[in-house]
């Protein structure tokens, strides 16, 4: 995983406290400033970006869509941020969830390994928040609830398996270029986002939702 911050203390302490938990996770790159952020983020395509969302005083909130597609990862926030549209702004940008610099250290850990896995992290006020502004007053549409769940890395998926309906499971691996065990583990995730059985259903649902083309 990338860790930015420009911190070298909180910088040092998250990589202590992460590399302690090898090899299920560890940090591969540090970043400072945003340019070195970008940077990075091009050079390691790290699974999890633990991000500030100021680094040398400089937002990086308008960055996150651009992390997302070169790292085809997810970023997690670690945020004392008081102001709730400015968080907000991250989620709707793609961030995987809002990690608060109060919360005990041993969140940080499981926070990584749930955004990790696809899952959002979000503490209840933001949550709350979020409903409410995207809500307004009209009930949330479910199909929109569900395909805003999906990675940017599993739009990739779905994209592959829409524009190669007859591959094999070991074809679309290669195209994608990850393993056939992640591929099936990915679209096990996939399915139970969706809620669709498999591949076939997978294919009818994105082609009538017009999920055949990859994010970016």
């Amino acid at each position: 995983m990338l860790l930015a911050n420009d911190r070298q203390l909180i910088l040092w302490g998250l990589e202590k406290l992460i590399n302690a938990e090898m090899p299920r996770m560890k940090v591969i790159a540090k970043a400072i400033s945003n340019a070195e952020l970008l940077s990075l983020t091009e050079k390691y395509h790290p699974d999890v970006t633990l991000l500030h969302l100021e680094l040398g005083g400089e937002s990086n909130v308008d960055l996150i869509p651009d992390l997302l597609h070169n790292a085809h990862g997810q970023v997690l926030i670690l945020s004392g941020v008081s102001d709730k549209q400015v968080l907000e702004r991250a989620v709707l940008n793609g961030a995987h969830g809002i990690l608060r610099k109060e919360e005990p250290v041993e969140a940080i850990v499981k926070a990584i390994e749930r955004v990790h896995q696809g899952e959002f992290w979000l503490d209840r006020i933001t949550t709350g928040n979020l409903i409410e502004g995207l809500a307004g007053n009209s009930p949330p549409d479910p199909e929109t609830q569900r395909q805003a769940t999906l990675t940017p890395r599993e739009r990739d998926i779905i994209a592959a398996v829409v524009n190669h309906p007859g591959a094999r499971c070991r074809e679309l691996a290669g195209l994608l270029y990850i393993s056939e065990h992640t591929l099936r583990n990915r679209l096990s995730r996939i399915y139970s986002k969706l809620d669709v059985a498999n591949r076939l259903d997978l294919f009818a649902y994105a082609s009538q939702c017009g999920l055949g083309q990859p994010p970016g």
